[in-house]
């Protein structure tokens, strides 16, 4: 009898212990994003920024070609700027300071806050003429992913290059850092750190605000406990946990900061957590995940706060 009621217990316990996992692994969902103003719904959304200085949400939207800008933590909107000019892509906006950056295939503006043009703007000279995803680090420095040339560099004010990381870099090699495969999606912490998504070879690089290799995460099984099939896109917490999209499974695992895997979330279909087709991940300062879900030409928004 004694046997029989320790099994029960246990049971219990684990029925308990899961149904608890479950709930704990299901983030709640804060908001949806999906128009401005009742304007269009999002055609395709080219590029997704969060300024957490400025506490702004900016989104480049195509058909119409327009720059939607809200509110970070409620999503009010506060301005839109319309593009009428022809431009081709790859185009990606970006703020820093006071000003909205868009730039194009051999285009770049600078807007204010208000949405008009800046005419005296001049982009710096030795910036390359397009860029898949333009980034600013705490100093001003320019961050440019080029996914045709597999390639992220960083330039200052001026337009001088600080520093390259690219795929098949000969210095690199003789370094004996490990080769890059692909560069799928780049993040830049407040540190200055780089993060790259190598899909090809399974992990995320780091590197520090010099360039210079810091580190894989992901690559070691014994650590994560799990296997990156295709890290697509990448995502840095407040406690500089990594999240990882991982198209081949089509979940979102977490690693901390040393590569030790912590969790994943996963669409099941059901509740508000939910994608179609992810192309940008991020986490602010109050663990709250953005999700763009281009499948459904949405931006969610949801709570991760002590999730792992």
């Amino acid at each position: 009898m004694k046997r029989f009621y320790f099994l029960m217990l246990t049971i219990l316990f684990l029925i308990t212990a899961a149904g608890f996992a479950e709930n704990s692994y299901q983030p709640k969902l804060l908001r949806e994003i999906n128009q401005f103003e009742g304007s269009d719904i999002f055609q395709k959304i080219h590029s997704v920024f969060v300024d957490e200085n400025l506490d702004i949400l900016i989104i480049l939207n195509e058909a119409p070609l327009k720059i939607s800008v809200f509110t970070l933590y409620d999503a009010t909107p506060l301005n839109e700027i319309r593009i009428f000019d022809e431009l081709k892509p790859p185009l990606t906006a970006a703020s820093y300071q006071n000003f909205i950056y868009l730039m194009s295939s051999g285009n770049f503006y600078r807007f204010k806050q208000d949405g008009r043009k800046s005419k005296d703007f001049q982009p710096p000279p030795g910036l390359p003429a397009y860029a898949d995803k333009l980034f600013f680090d705490r100093s001003g420095n320019f961050i440019l992913l080029n996914r045709k040339d597999a390639s992220v560099t960083k330039f200052n004010k001026d337009g001088k290059k600080l520093t390259e990381i690219r795929k098949d870099d000969e210095e690199r090699i003789k370094k004996k850092e490990p080769p890059i495969g692909s560069i799928d999606d780049v993040h830049v912490d407040f540190t200055g750190t780089i993060y790259i998504a190598d899909s090809k070879s399974r992990n995320i690089k780091k590197y520090n605000e010099k360039g210079e290799f810091a580190g894989v995460l992901g690559g070691d099984k014994d650590l994560t406990r799990i296997e990156l099939l295709q890290s697509s896109l990448i995502a840095v917490d407040s406690h500089r946990n990594v999240w990882i999209y991982d198209k081949g499974d089509r979940k979102i695992k977490v690693l901390d900061s040393f590569g030790f895997y912590l969790g994943e979330l996963q669409d099941t279909g059901k509740g508000d957590f939910r994608f179609v087709a992810p192309a940008m991940i991020y986490i602010d300062r109050l663990d709250r995940l953005y999700l763009q879900d281009e499948g459904s030409a949405t931006m969610k928004v949801f709570d991760v706060r002590g999730m792992f």
